[in-house]
Parts: C-alpha cells; structure tokens; sequence
C-alpha cells in the first residue's frame, strides 16, 4: 500500500471516529436534557414545579400543573396526575393531598425574554399554556401564607376535574 493511501486511511478513520464520539456525546446530553425540560412545551422544569402525570397511558414530565390542564383540555381526554411538587420544600406531594394556589403573580414558566416582532416592537402574548400558574402545597395553611402574599385562588385536585383527576 502506497503512503498516500495509508494516509488518506488514517485521516478517515479519525473522521469516522471523531463522527462517532459526536454522536454518542450529542445522544448523551439529549438524554441528560430530557430529564429537565417538559416533555409537551419543552421548557425548563423547576425544582419546585415538577408534575408528572398519564397521557393517554403514557407517563409524561411537565415543567408545572398549568401545563397538565392545558394538555388535557387541548386532547379532551384528562390527565391523570401521579405527582406533584411541593413549592416550598421541592418535596414529591400526592395530588390528592395538595392544596392548590391558581394565578398568583408567582409563574417560573414564563419565558425570560419579551418576545418582538422584525422592527423590535414588544408582541402581546395572546395565550401561554402554563398561565394562570398553579403551585402546589403540602397544608392548607402554607397555601393560604401564600396567597396573602401573591394572591391567586386556593383549589384543591377535585377542582380541576374533569380534566386533571388523581389516581
């Protein structure tokens, strides 16, 4: 074999190799990321807002409770909540037993940046899935020390039938 074709040997080997790492590392991350991020608005999931639920037999991530409401009203089909977080202690919480605080002005899922048309100007936003924000709470009385402070409506899961439902 001459030197030019062990050469161009070489050189594609490394390509073929250095593809291959890219693509493991690359499959690596969206694996990693998917834990973060909600599985129907692809948004950030806090700590402190995690839902899990059933779609159509499915178990999904969502970054937020408003999320899960809109999923369910926009399929027609409910979602049936397996989980939920507590707000202030980022602690799993059965839906059942949580205490609910809808439209407060607390919504981590908002998007960081106004959004704004070619010329720059601000765009109303029309409709956001994950608003009116619904935090949960492990007692009554930490919902309620939450509402003095951000308003909103205190709830409970039964509230939000038919469309979210506990097991």
């Amino acid at each position: 074999m001459s030197k030019t074709k062990l050469f161009s040997a070489t050189i594609a080997l490394i390509l073929v190799a250095v593809a291959g790492y890219a693509v493991f590392e690359y499959q690596r991350q969206a694996r990693e990321n998917a834990e973060n991020v909600c599985q129907i608005c692809w948004r950030p999931v806090h700590s402190s807002m995690l839902t899990v639920g059933e779609v159509n037999g499915e178990e999904k991530r969502f970054c937020c409770a408003a999320c899960a409401l809109t999923t369910a009203q926009q399929i027609g089909k409910p979602v049936r909540l397996t989980r939920l977080t507590d707000f202030n202690s980022n602690q799993p919480l059965d839906p059942k037993a949580a205490f609910l605080v809808r439209g407060s002005d607390v919504n981590l899922d908002m998007h960081s940046q106004p959004l704004v048309d070619q010329e720059k100007r601000p765009v109303p936003v029309h409709f956001d899935r994950c608003t009116p924000s619904i935090l949960a709470f492990r007692s009554r009385e930490e919902a309620q020390a939450f509402l003095k402070e951000h308003g909103g409506e205190l709830l409970q899961i039964a509230d939000l039938k038919p469309h979210l439902v506990a097991p």
